[in-house]
C-alpha cells in the first residue's frame, strides 16, 4: 500500500470511529435547529431549551439501542490501531482487526467473522492457538522479527532445547566458535561448498577475505564431523542462512531465517522467528530437496579424519 492510498485508509478509519458521534450530533443540530425555528415563531426561550434537551436525549437513547445492531457491519481500528495474523478456529492464519461490534473492544477475523473479547484476548496471550468461538482467545506470534541475528545465548539455548536440528549455513564458523556442535542436537548440516564459484563474492559482501572464507568453512564442517554431525557441502544458489529446529516433531519445529544485507557485518542481519507449521513445513520440505540433490550436494565432506 502506498503512502497516498495508506492516508486515504487512515482518513476512512478515522471517519467511520466517529460515527456514533456524528450522528448523535447531527440529531441534536437537527433538534436545535427545530427548536430555533419554534422560537422564532413565537415560542418561549424555556420551552425552546427543553425541547432542544429533549431530542438530544431521546436521539442519544435511540442511537444506544440500535447501535449494537448498526455498528456490527461498520468496521473500526481501535486505539492500538493494530491488525495481526491468528489461527482461527479452521486452523489457518486469517488476519484479525479491532473491530465496534456488540460489545466496545472487540476483535474480529476479517474472514471467518469470528469475535473475540479483548479483556480475554489479552488475558490469554502465547499459550495456544485459537480451536473454536467459545474457547479462550489468545495472540499467536507465528513469526516473530529480530532487527538483527539473535544473540547466541538465545540462539543457543534453542537449539539445546531442540531434540534435533537441521541447518543450512554459509561457514558455520560463529557455531564453531560458540560451541553449538558440541550440544549434539545439530544432526545435518549444508555448508557453502569451499570451491563454490560465489565464494568470492560472498566474501566481499560479507567484508571477508576469500581464503579466510575457504578456511573458516573447512574448519567448521571438520569440528562438526568431530561431533557426529552429518556435513554436506552446498553447489547451488548461495541462500540466506537458515536454521530448522526439531523437523520431524509435529507441532514443535520452529526456523530461524537470516536475511543478507550485502555489505553489513553478519550480527546485523535482521532475522525471522518462525513457529507457523505450515512456513516450517515448507523449510523442511526445501532442506529435504536440498539435501537429497546430488547433482549439488554430491557425498558426505568426510573431513572428520
Amino acid at each position: 500500500m502506498n503512502k497516498s492510498t495508506s492516508h486515504l485508509a487512515k482518513r476512512f478509519w478515522d471517519a467511520v470511529g466517529h460515527m456514533q458521534t456524528a450522528i448523535w450530533l447531527g440529531g441534536v443540530l437537527v433538534g436545535g435547529s427545530m427548536g430555533v425555528f419554534r422560537f422564532m415563531n413565537g415560542a418561549s426561550l424555556w420551552l425552546h431549551a427543553l425541547f432542544f434537551i429533549g431530542v438530544a436525549v431521546c436521539w442519544g437513547i435511540i442511537l444506544k439501542l440500535l447501535w449494537p445492531i448498526i455498528g456490527k457491519y461498520l468496521p473500526r481500528k481501535g486505539a492500538e490501531g493494530k491488525s495481526d495474523y491468528w489461527r482461527c478456529p479452521d486452523g489457518k492464519l486469517h488476519e484479525w482487526t479491532y473491530w465496534r461490534g456488540e460489545n466496545t473492544g472487540v476483535y474480529m477475523c476479517k474472514n471467518c467473522r469470528t469475535q473475540v473479547d479483548k479483556a480475554t484476548l489479552k488475558a490469554h496471550t502465547d499459550q495456544g492457538p485459537l480451536r473454536d468461538p467459545d474457547d479462550s482467545r489468545q495472540k499467536v506470534r507465528e513469526i516473530n522479527f529480530q532487527s538483527h541475528r539473535p544473540p547466541y545465548a538465545e540462539f543457543r539455548k534453542r537449539i539445546e532445547d531442540a531434540h534435533e536440528v537441521w541447518a543450512f549455513w554459509h561457514s558455520g564458523a560463529s557455531a564453531k566458535n560458540n560451541g553449538l556442535f558440541r550440544t549434539g542436537r545439530i544432526k545435518q548440516l549444508l555448508l557453502v561448498f569451499p570451491n563454490h564459484e560465489g565464494l568470492a563474492s560472498l566474501a566481499d559482501m560479507t567484508h571477508i577475505d576469500v581464503e579466510e572464507l575457504r578456511r573458516s568453512i573447512f574448519e567448521a564442517a571438520k569440528e562438526a564431523e568431530r561431533w557426529n554431525v552429518e556435513v554436506k557441502w552446498w553447489q547451488g544458489l548461495i541462500l540466506p542462512p537458515f536454521t530448522i529446529g526439531d523437523p520431524t516433531k509435529s507441532g514443535n519445529t520452529w526456523v530461524v531465517a537470516e536475511h543478507i544485507v550485502p555489505y553489513q557485518d553478519a550480527d546485523l542481519r535482521p532475522s525471522n522467528y518462525i513457529t507457523d507449521p505450515q512456513i516450517c513445513d515448507r523449510y523442511r520440505e526445501a532442506f529435504m530437496e536440498m539435501w537429497n540433490n546430488r547433482k549439488l550436494t554430491g557425498a558426505t565432506v568426510g573431513l572428520k579424519n
